[in-house]
């Protein structure tokens, strides 16, 4: 596969599993076993395209660094508060 098309590809595949975790979630026997969403899309800044060390919030190819976390975490926290 031709480099310029790896985004795209994997823009693609990360849709496809982002609308199907929502779909589980928002499913009443999801629900009823306490399954959460939560939306995390455009928290991180995208990495340089082809770098494999740290790039803005990414620490590599597939882990964020420690501030990449902290930024997920005030999401995930948010809606564990919420949830009471």
């Amino acid at each position: 596969m031709p480099p310029v098309f790896w985004q795209q590809i994997a823009d693609d595949i990360y849709n496809v599993l982002r609308k199907t975790l929502q779909e589980l979630g928002d499913k009443p026997e999801y629900k009823a076993r306490n399954f959460q969403v939560v939306q995390t899309c455009g928290t991180l800044h995208r990495a340089d395209a082809g770098e494999r060390a740290v790039s803005w919030d990414w620490l590599n190819e597939i882990h964020p660094t420690d501030a990449g976390f902290a930024k997920l975490a005030v999401l995930i926290s948010a809606r564990l508060h919420a949830l009471g």
